[in-house]
């Protein structure tokens, strides 16, 4: 990505790229090293595919359309806002989210449950709530009536990926190109979360939509994990149900990018927790990131922490993302950039250990 993120603290600025970068925490500065994700990727998986029969299905998108439109997800409040948080820092993020959720949405139109209440029954799983539903003729309106006021304003509303799932899907359904538009959001000082729905051929609506400053960005996923009730979530969720709104995030041209947020928030979620409270904050990244389990052990002085996840979430991409929220937060909180160690257990799924 052409454009620079900055972090803003006592110690100074960090310019966050794609390439080489830098990360300053505890008074020193470290090089980031990427970690070799090597024998991560999940294998073959079978499902039921489109066709009605039973088969490997090589298409992860794929994997998560079933499962949305057969309404076999779990349910977790505002469950795609971290990641809606950072693609909203830019124009093209905003784009990248926008093109991915349109993708979704149109696959799930065409997947063979084409009604208006499939698509409502996926908003509320991820995470919407049940919505409101005014058409016109001249657009149509779904509202959120469960989300609820953040304390952070970024002044922007956020919900993107959720914006192009809706699009793709009445593009699909209606046989016409549907755009659509956030106007309010909980992240605009907003009680409700609003889509308004129209044909491209509207006109266009100016955008005064200016990019969120990367520190509020920030702070507003720390407070999202620290707002996590480890203990409230539901057995038994779908397995792909994080998948899905981390999927732009692992695309190549973001990955780097955004693993850098997240370690910056892990920093950030470091400032309400201490050496006495480090793994509630530990279970709360865990359960946000659906990993199997979080372990921690003390050996010779040190604590190993052991990140466990499970065989279908052992993705590069995916594995990267959480550790590097993981890996933020216990270098902040002990002062030391933690050492890691990762490899596959016996169940073939995927650990990273992290000592400090």
């Amino acid at each position: 990505m052409p454009h620079k993120i900055r972090r803003f603290g006592e110690t100074g600025k960090r310019a966050l790229e794609t390439k080489r970068v830098k990360r300053r925490a505890g008074g020193k500065t470290h090089r980031i090293k990427k970690m070799a994700m090597r024998g991560s990727r999940r294998g073959g998986l079978k499902t039921w595919n489109s066709g009605g029969k039973r088969g490997p299905v090589q298409n992860l998108e794929e994997l998560v359309v079933m499962d949305l439109v057969e309404e076999s997800m779990g349910h977790r409040e505002n469950s795609m806002t971290v990641q809606d948080l950072v693609l909203s820092l830019t124009e093209s993020t905003r784009r990248l989210g926008y093109g991915f959720g349109f993708s979704m949405g149109n696959q799930m139109n065409s997947y063979g449950k084409a009604h208006i209440g499939a698509l409502f029954g996926a908003l509320d799983r991820l995470g919407l709530g049940k919505v409101l539903y005014y058409p016109s003729l001249e657009h149509a309106t779904i509202t959120s009536m469960k989300t609820k006021a953040n304390a952070t304003s970024l002044g922007i509303p956020v919900h993107i990926i959720e914006a192009g799932i809706i699009a793709g899907y009445l593009s699909g359904y209606l046989g016409t190109g549907i755009k659509v538009h956030e106007t309010l959001c909980t992240y605009l000082n907003s009680d409700v979360c609003q889509f308004v729905a129209e044909p491209v051929e509207a006109q266009e609506h100016p955008s005064d939509a200016v990019n969120p400053k990367p520190k509020d960005v920030i702070k507003a996923i720390a407070e999202r994990i620290e707002a996590v009730e480890p203990d409230k979530a539901e057995k038994g969720e779908n397995r792909y149900y994080l998948i899905l709104p981390n999927m732009p995030l692992m695309k190549k041209q973001l990955l780097e990018e955004s693993s850098n947020i997240l370690y910056l928030a892990g920093i950030e979620l470091a400032k309400v927790h201490s050496r006495t409270s480090y793994e509630d904050a530990l279970r709360k990244i865990a359960c946000y990131f659906d990993m199997n389990s979080i372990e921690v052990r003390k050996l010779k002085g040190k604590r190993v922490i052991r990140i466990n996840y499970k065989q279908y979430n052992s993705i590069e991409g995916l594995v990267e993302l959480s550790v590097s929220m993981a890996d933020g937060f216990l270098e902040a909180v002990f002062g030391r950039e933690p050492k890691k160690r990762s490899g596959i257990r016996s169940n073939k799924a995927y650990f990273v250990e992290l000592t400090v």
